[in-house]
């Protein structure tokens, strides 16, 4: 029989490659998956992902994400939150907050500045945080 040609398989030194020319940011994104139910703390993660279902406590997070499946319980310390689909509890984004169309939150809520879809809902105890003049947000009265 006529030999087949190998198939274009990327070999595991071309991915750790590119792993490491995506540089340190993948390194510490979290991304829960669709289906998956998480609870607990996270301590070390500058980027997570919520399309499934978490249950826990995010602190110095760079940025938060739930997508138009995910829930997110709990809270949550982050410079921005990108909210597309469920946030119940207290969440900070000293930076952006952004409520897209179907997002939905209800907690409490600390945020530098914030963009809300419409079609997103936003309850509870909202707030802005105050900028001093060193750049450090403080929570308005």
């Amino acid at each position: 029989p006529p030999r087949r040609p190998s198939p274009d398989i990327p070999s595991i030194h071309t991915r750790q490659a590119d792993r490491v020319s995506n540089g340190d940011q993948d390194t510490k994104r979290l991304v829960i998956g669709r289906d998956i139910c998480l609870n607990g703390e996270i301590t070390a993660c500058t980027r997570l992902v919520v399309d499934g279902r978490a249950e826990v406590t995010l602190q110095c997070a760079h940025t938060l994400e739930v997508t138009d499946r995910g829930f997110f319980k709990g809270v949550a310390e982050v410079e921005v939150a990108d909210i597309s689909g469920e946030f119940e509890g207290e969440l900070v984004a000293s930076g952006q907050l952004i409520v897209r169309a179907g997002g939905r939150i209800n907690g409490t809520v600390r945020y530098g500045h914030i963009v809300i879809e419409a079609g997103g809902q936003v309850s509870g105890d909202m707030r802005a945080l105050e900028t001093d003049d060193d750049e450090t947000p403080t929570e308005k009265p």
